[in-house]
């Protein structure tokens, strides 16, 4: 009996998608001293495998930066860039091999995407600031930090003493 081609087609085309690197879930094992690489196990077919020395997309400006402290067990995606991305990664954005394509070199770590049974539970807030038990938030114009110990400028503010006319205060002041 002859196969349709139709499912002929669908045959070849699973066979190249089986074999073209997008994204998958990982969750990171070693993390380099400078936070810009990591080594990640990811999971491909119902088993790991670890890929090593996997550059991190940070949030990052020219200028500016938001810094997450990367620690062995985040988990997170690996996407793996259309083409080789080495000589990116050293500056010669024009000197690349752009016939190498999905390639499991190419890969690039970002954090936070965790299965459900590992997700925190989130606030309503606007914008959520947490570290430990030291929490930065802020809604609706309205600016509150708890936990742990306030400190701009070196002046601990659980310490330090106010002065307003005659009256003193201490500890927090709202």
């Amino acid at each position: 009996m002859r196969k349709r081609s139709l499912e002929s087609l669908k045959n070849i085309l699973r066979g190249l998608s089986k074999n073209i690197f997008v994204e998958k879930p990982c969750k990171i094992v070693n993390v380099h001293p400078s936070q810009n690489m990591v080594d990640v196990e990811y999971y491909d077919e119902y088993e790991t495998d670890i890929l090593y020395n996997v550059p991190v997309r940070h949030f990052q400006s020219g200028s500016a930066y938001i810094f997450l402290k990367l620690n062995a067990g985040d988990r997170g995606t690996i996407r793996f860039l259309d083409n080789d991305v080495s000589y990116y990664s050293k500056n010669f954005e024009g000197a690349g091999n752009d016939k190498r394509t999905h390639n499991i070199n190419d890969g690039i770590f970002s954090l936070g995407f965790y299965p459900s049974t590992e997700q925190l539970t989130f606030s309503n807030d606007e914008l959520v600031i947490r570290s430990g038990n030291a929490t930065i938030t802020i809604n609706n114009g309205n600016i509150s930090i708890s936990g742990g110990n306030v400190n701009i400028q070196n002046i601990n503010f659980l310490e330090h003493k106010h002065m307003a006319g005659n009256t003193q205060t201490s500890g927090v002041i709202t």
